[in-house]
């Protein structure tokens, strides 16, 4: 839920509607230290109180001139809207100084005189937001700067003439999921091809990396390499999330490590491959140091207006939001990037971002932020979610190259709502006849 913030912290605060949004709106409110004085509903002497809070009639409020109004507008009907506005400015209440919408609610189409306005207002509001940070700006920027910028390069990295570099990242209790997207990605091979996966990973067993290995060998263009990633962060200061692992992080150094190879391919471990991995790799992105696929789920937010969904600090930043990025799904063109983005300025910002935001999307707000349009547009094909955009779970389409599992809930999770799901029938299947997963999830059964 989005945490609404006022502008104006002296005026005496009313939101208009007393029904469900209202309701919502002025929790939030409350939890953000803002204390509501009251409903306005043209029905306020049916409803007469909310929240142990008086609901007045409208002209109670408006035409009082003893007090300083803020008026919050939190009624879902476009037509009611609109009323509410025409009866305010007749007032003489002013538009975003004296009257605004609550987030919660989308505005009507004339509410704004362009898209940039509204996104401007949107921006605005969530960087007044209390709950997005998380240390000062002072205190963050120290942490930066006064990194020593040093990292030590892994030793005895591989470079295959003429391979396919892809990289795949995960810790031991993700390992049977990266197992079976590893082998989608051998299944789907082309034996014409050559293929170096490597993977970068943390605290995996020497079971674990016999199962892997194992599993690549029977393919004989493909091999395998891991890249132990368990102390990489021990001296990088990034602020980490509880819910959230820093391994994600360790994709940031793939242009800088595996410099050799003039292209190479991240990969999310949540995924399935229905394609050759080298259609991919053959894409031409020569005249940018990206290729990535745009957020599918931000795009279908922002075509609809629904603002609350951008709680991430990165929007405060970014000019085009059409352009924020999903980072499952990556090609980097080593050389380019590394001219443009050294790896001492990558850190940089990451210690400071992810110490002064809490309210981030960790390593894609990172690369999004400093990337910005500079990247080659990936098709969709290449990174489709199986989360429909508006809500709910959707099958691949026949062109989908690779599934993404995005979100929480995954395809490997007992849960009645997806067990059904034919996506996720035919995963289990495919992914029971990888050694790996086969053997984690009999142990789950136990």
């Amino acid at each position: 839920m989005i945490i609404f913030y006022i502008n104006n912290m002296q005026k005496e605060i009313y939101v208009w509607g007393a029904g469900h949004y209202g309701v919502l709106t002025a929790l939030d409110l409350e939890n953000n230290g803002i204390q509501t004085k009251g409903f306005i509903d043209k029905n306020a002497t049916q409803i007469k109180t909310r929240l142990g809070l008086p609901v007045f009639e409208p002209n109670e409020v408006i035409y009082d001139k003893s007090q300083n109004v803020k008026i919050v507008i939190a009624i879902q009907n476009e037509k009611a809207i609109k009323e509410v506005i025409e009866i305010l400015l007749v007032a003489g209440l002013k538009k975003n100084i004296d009257f605004e919408i609550s987030p919660l609610i989308v505005p009507p189409l004339d509410y704004f005189s362009s898209i940039e306005e509204e996104i401007d207002y949107y921006r605005n509001m969530l960087k007044k937001r209390n709950d997005i940070y998380l240390h000062d700006e002072e205190t963050a920027k120290h942490l930066a700067n006064t990194w020593n910028g040093s990292v030590n390069k892994p030793k005895n990295l591989r470079f295959i003439e003429n391979a396919i570099p892809v990289v795949l990242c995960a810790n031991e209790k993700y390992a049977p999921y990266l197992a079976a997207m590893l082998q989608s990605l051998l299944d789907h091979s082309s034996s014409q091809r050559k293929y170096h996966f490597i993977i970068l990973e943390r605290n995996f067993s020497v079971k674990i990396k016999d199962y892997l290995v194992k599993q690549v060998l029977k393919f004989s263009h493909c091999e395998i390499d891991f890249i132990d990633i368990a102390s990489i962060f021990d001296d990088i200061p990034i602020a980490s999330l509880n819910y959230v692992s820093l391994d994600g992080y360790s994709r940031l150094f793939i242009p800088y490590w595996l410099d050799k190879y003039s292209k190479v391919i991240y990969l999310d471990s949540d995924m399935i491959a229905k394609a050759d991995i080298a259609e991919l790799y053959d894409l031409d992105i020569s005249d940018f140091c990206m290729g990535i696929v745009s957020c599918q789920i931000t795009n279908w937010h922002l075509k609809h207006r629904h603002y609350s969904f951008f709680t991430s600090a990165a929007f405060i930043f970014l000019e085009n939001w059409s352009r924020y990025i999903n980072s499952g799904v990556l090609v980097f063109d080593t050389q380019k990037f590394e001219e443009e983005i050294s790896y001492q300025d990558l850190f940089k910002f990451a210690i400071y971002y992810s110490n002064r935001y809490k309210k981030r999307y960790n390593d894609q707000d990172v690369l999004a932020l400093l990337i910005k349009d500079n990247y080659f547009p990936l098709p969709v094909e290449w990174n489709y979610s199986w989360i429909a955009p508006g809500g709910g779970y959707r099958e691949a389409k026949l062109d989908t190259k690779i599934i993404h599992f995005i979100c929480e809930q995954k395809p490997w999770t007992n849960d009645p709502v997806i067990e059904e799901l034919p996506i996720v029938i035919e995963y289990r299947s495919y992914a029971m006849n990888v050694p790996l997963y086969r053997e984690c999830q009999e142990l789950i059964q136990l």
